[in-house]
C-alpha cells in the first residue's frame, strides 16, 4: 500500500472532516474564480480583444462553479453514498475547473503579455495552489496533479517565448512550482507521521486501558476473595477464641493454663493478621472509606489508655497521655480510623520497649477559626530505630529487626500511613538508636461552632495544694496539665526524702498541702513505706493520700491491708484519665456525693440482681457459635434461649418477651436482616422495642451501616470476645457500669 492512498487506514470520521474542509475551502476558490475572472473579462477589457472567448470562459467558470456549489450543498447525501465516489467526483471537478482556469491564464498571457490581468490570474492561482495542498494534505498525487495543471501550461507559454524577460519570469514560476510540489510532499509526510504517531498513541492508550481494566478486575477479585476468606476464617476463629475463653474459667492446672494462654494469644495474633490483610487490601485498591462525624479526641485517648494500660503494665511499662487542654471537645473527622492508628502505634511501642514509659501527646494548630490540624505523637524509651530502617519502615512487609522482638507481618505501619494519607494527613518518625522513638501523625479536622464544656469544676478545688511524689515524666505532665485547669497548685518531688523535706517546709511556712499523690513505680514491687511514714506522723496524719498503681499492684494483700488500716488513703488505677482523677479528688476532699466504688471498683460480672431480669434470645445457626456465645452469656449472668434462624426467632418472640436479641446476619431460611425488619414491623404496632445486636463475621465497609439500616441497634463483629459482649450487654441492658457514666449534671457535662 502506497502512502498516496492510505485513506482506508485513516479514521473515517477524520477523513470525512478533511474532505468536508477541502469542500468548504473550495467555495472561496470558486468565489476567487468568479471575481477575478469577471474583472478581467469586463473591467480589465479582455472582452475587447476576444468577445467570444470571454463569453465561453465566463460561461465555463459559472457552470463549473455552480456544479461545485451544488456538490457542497449536497455533501452529506453524496458522501453518504460512498466517500470514494464523492472524492473522485470532487477532484475531477476541481481539476477540470483548474484546467479551464489554466487555459484562461495562457490565453490572457498570449493576448495581453505581462499586464495587470496576467499578474492577477497568477496571484489568484498561487493562492489557490497553496490552499489546496494545505487543506487536503492526505492526497499527494491529487495535489501534485492540481499544481501541475495550474502552472505547467503557463510555464510552457513563458519559456517558448525567447524574450529574456519572459524566460526570467518563467524561471521564477518554475521555482514557485517546484516549491509547491515539495511543500505538498512535506505536508503529506508530516500528515502521515502525525497520523502514525496518533495511531501508536491510541494503541498505547488502549493497551493501558486494557491492562488497567485487567488490573482492576484482578484487584476486585482479590478484594472479593479476601473479604470472603476473611468471613470464612472469622467464623471458626470465633469458635476458637470463645472456647479458649470458656476454658480459661474451668479448673486447669498450671501447665494447662499456660497452654491455654499461648493458644489464646496465638489466635488473637492470627485474628489481627487477618484484619491487617483486609485493611491493606482496601487501602491498596482505594476502597477504604473515610467517615466524617463529630467526636471527642479526649474520649479516644481515654479508651486507648484504658484498653492498652494493662498490656503495658504486664511489661512493666508506664502508659500515660498529655492532651493540650485548649483542644476543642467537638471536632469533625474519622474517629474510628484515628483510634485505629493510635492503638497500632501504642501497641508497637509496647511491643518494642523493655522498660520506661510510653507517652501519648496531642496538640492542635489552627489554620482558621473552624479548621485545625490534629497532631498525635507516641513516644517510647525503647531501643530506637536506625536511620537505615527509618527509610523504609512504612513499607509493606517490613519488619523491625530488634532481636527477640521481631514479630508480625510488617503491615501495621503501612496500614497506619495509608489510613492517615486517606484522611489527608501525614505520618513520620523521629528516632535514635538507644534513645527511643517518637511516631507522629497529623490529621486535618473541622472544629464545631457549638462546643460543650467538659467539666464544671467544683469551686472548692481552686487554690488547693497537691504534692506529687515519684511520678514519671508523663504522669507528672498529665497531673499538672489537668489539675492546673481546676485551679490546683502542684509541686513535684522525685523521692521520699525530697517529699518529706517539702512537707516540713510547708508546715514551717504555714502553707500546708491538701493532698499527697504517691506513684508506685510500675516496674517495682508494692512499696508503701512513705505512705505509712506520713500517716504515722501526727503533723501529716490529716493529709489525705492518693496512691497510683497498676491493677496487679492494687490487688495485693499489702495494698488491701494498707487500705483497711488508713481510711484517708485512696488507690487509683493507672493509666490515669481525667474523669477518674476528678472523681478521686472529689472523694478525698468530700466535695460531693460520689462513692468510692465509682473510682476503685473494676469492671466485673453483672450482679445477681441483673441475672433475674436479663433474658437474651440468641439467633445463631452455627452449633459451635451457639455453645460459645451461650457460655459467655451465662457467665455474664443472663438467661439464654437459642434458635437457629430468623423464622424460629419470630416464633420465640410470640411466646416470650426478651430483654435483648443477639442476631447473626447470615442464616438459612431467614437471615438476620429480614428477621430484624419483621421484628421492627411488629413493634410499630405493639409500641414496644427490644434491642437487637448484630453478630456477624462480615466486617467490610458498609456492613455496620447495613445492619443499622435493617433496624438493628448495635453491631458486634466476630469473633466475639467476652469483654466486647459484656460491654454491649451493659450498654443495652441498663446495668450499672463499674465506671459510672451518669455523673450528676452539676459535676460533669457530656464531652461531645
Amino acid at each position: 500500500m502506497t502512502k498516496s492512498y492510505q485513506t482506508e487506514v485513516v479514521d473515517r470520521k477524520l477523513l470525512k472532516k478533511i474532505d468536508q474542509g477541502a469542500m468548504r475551502a473550495s467555495m472561496i476558490v470558486i468565489l476567487g474564480y468568479i471575481v477575478v475572472g469577471s474583472w478581467i473579462l469586463t473591467v480589465g477589457g479582455f472582452y475587447k480583444e476576444s468577445f467570444m472567448v470571454s463569453v465561453v470562459l465566463g460561461a465555463f467558470i459559472v457552470l463549473t462553479s455552480l456544479v461545485r456549489i451544488i456538490m457542497n450543498l449536497m455533501f452529506d447525501s453524496l458522501y453518504g453514498k460512498g466517500p470514494l465516489r464523492w472524492r473522485r467526483l470532487f477532484y475531477f471537478m476541481n481539476n477540470f475547473q483548474a484546467a479551464g482556469w489554466s487555459l484562461f491564464m495562457v490565453i490572457v498571457l498570449l493576448h495581453e503579455g505581462l499586464t495587470a490581468n496576467t499578474f492577477s490570474t497568477w496571484m489568484l492561482t498561487g493562492g489557490i495552489g497553496g490552499a489546496a495542498i494545505i487543506n487536503s494534505p492526505v492526497h499527494l498525487r491529487t495535489n501534485k496533479l492540481l499544481v501541475s495543471i495550474y502552472w505547467l501550461p503557463t510555464l510552457a507559454a513563458l519559456l517558448i517565448n525567447f524574450d529574456p524577460v519572459y524566460v526570467f519570469i518563467g524561471l521564477g514560476v518554475f521555482v514557485y512550482y517546484a516549491f509547491l510540489l515539495r511543500q505538498a510532499a512535506y505536508l503529506f509526510t508530516a500528515f502521515w507521521e502525525k497520523e502514525e504517531m496518533q495511531r501508536s498513541l491510541n494503541k498505547k492508550i488502549a493497551d493501558l486501558e486494557r491492562v488497567k481494566n485487567e488490573e482492576d478486575k484482578t484487584l476486585s477479585a482479590q478484594q472479593q476473595f479476601i473479604q470472603t476468606i476473611t468471613h470464612e476464617i472469622r467464623t471458626p476463629m470465633n469458635n476458637i477464641l470463645g472456647m479458649l475463653s470458656l476454658l480459661e474459667d474451668s479448673y486447669l492446672n498450671k501447665t494447662q493454663h499456660e497452654y491455654q494462654v499461648v493458644a489464646a494469644r496465638s489466635a488473637e495474633t492470627l485474628l489481627e493478621l487477618i484484619e491487617d490483610a483486609l485493611d491493606f487490601s482496601k487501602i491498596s485498591s482505594g476502597e477504604i472509606h473515610i467517615e466524617n462525624h463529630f467526636f471527642n479526641i479526649h474520649m479516644i485517648l481515654n479508651d486507648c489508655v484504658e484498653m492498652l494500660g494493662p498490656v503495658a503494665h504486664e511489661k512493666k511499662l508506664e502508659l500515660s497521655y498529655v492532651c493540650d487542654p485548649h483542644i476543642p471537645f467537638r471536632v469533625k473527622g474519622d474517629s474510628k480510623r484515628i483510634k485505629q492508628v493510635l492503638v497500632n502505634l501504642v501497641t508497637n511501642a509496647i511491643k518494642y520497649s523493655d522498660a520506661g514509659e510510653i507517652v501519648i501527646e496531642v496538640q492542635m494548630s489552627y489554620s482558621s477559626a473552624n479548621q485545625g490540624l490534629l497532631r498525635i505523637e507516641v513516644s517510647d524509651q525503647g531501643p530506637g530505630i536506625s536511620l537505615i530502617n527509618q527509610a523504609d519502615i512504612f513499607e509493606a512487609f517490613n519488619r523491625l529487626e530488634q532481636g527477640a522482638y521481631s514479630s508480625g507481618a510488617g503491615l501495621g505501619l503501612t496500614i497506619c500511613r495509608g489510613l492517615v494519607n486517606c484522611m489527608q494527613g501525614e505520618m513520620g518518625v523521629f528516632s535514635k538508636e538507644g534513645q527511643g522513638s517518637t511516631f507522629w501523625f497529623t490529621v486535618p479536622v473541622k472544629i464545631s461552632t457549638q462546643q460543650t464544656e467538659a467539666l464544671k469544676v467544683h469551686p472548692a478545688m481552686a487554690g488547693k495544694k497537691v504534692l506529687v511524689v515519684g511520678a514519671s515524666q508523663g504522669i507528672n505532665r498529665f497531673l499538672q496539665a489537668e489539675m492546673s485547669q481546676w485551679g490546683i497548685n502542684t509541686r513535684l518531688a522525685t523521692g521520699e526524702d525530697e517529699a518529706q523535706q517539702e512537707l516540713s517546709d510547708s508546715v514551717k511556712s504555714q502553707t500546708p498541702y491538701d493532698l499527697i499523690i504517691i506513684n508506685m513505680p510500675i516496674d517495682r514491687a508494692v512499696h508503701l513505706g512513705l505512705s505509712s511514714t506520713l500517716f504515722n506522723d501526727p503533723q501529716w496524719l490529716a493529709i489525705p493520700q492518693i496512691i497510683l498503681g497498676s491493677l496487679a499492684q492494687r490487688g495485693t494483700a499489702t495494698t488491701l491491708n494498707h487500705s483497711k488500716t488508713y481510711d484517708k488513703v485512696l488507690f487509683l488505677t493507672k493509666p490515669l484519665v481525667k474523669k477518674s482523677l476528678y472523681l478521686a479528688l472529689v472523694h478525698v476532699w468530700h466535695l460531693g456525693s460520689e462513692k468510692l466504688a465509682d473510682v476503685t471498683v473494676l469492671q466485673g460480672a453483672m450482679s445477681s440482681s441483673d441475672e433475674a431480669t436479663n433474658t437474651v434470645l440468641l439467633v445463631e445457626d452455627n452449633n459451635v457459635n451457639q455453645m460459645v456465645t451461650k457460655g459467655m452469656l451465662k457467665k455474664l449472668g443472663c438467661q439464654v434461649l437459642v434458635v437457629s434462624n430468623g423464622v424460629e426467632a419470630l416464633g420465640s418472640l410470640e411466646d416470650k418477651s426478651f430483654d435483648l436479641i443477639l442476631m447473626d446476619c447470615v442464616m438459612p431460611v431467614m437471615d438476620g436482616y429480614a428477621a430484624t425488619q419483621e421484628i421492627r414491623l411488629r413493634e410499630s404496632v405493639s409500641g414496644q422495642h427490644v434491642p437487637v445486636i448484630a453478630m456477624t463475621a462480615n466486617i467490610s465497609e458498609g456492613d455496620e451501616q447495613r445492619c443499622l439500616a435493617a433496624g438493628m441497634d448495635d453491631y458486634l463483629a466476630k469473633p466475639v470476645t467476652a469483654a466486647a459482649l459484656e460491654t454491649k450487654l451493659r450498654r443495652w441492658l441498663g446495668a450499672k457500669q463499674a465506671f459510672d457514666t451518669d455523673i450528676k449534671s452539676e459535676t460533669f457535662r457530656k464531652e461531645g
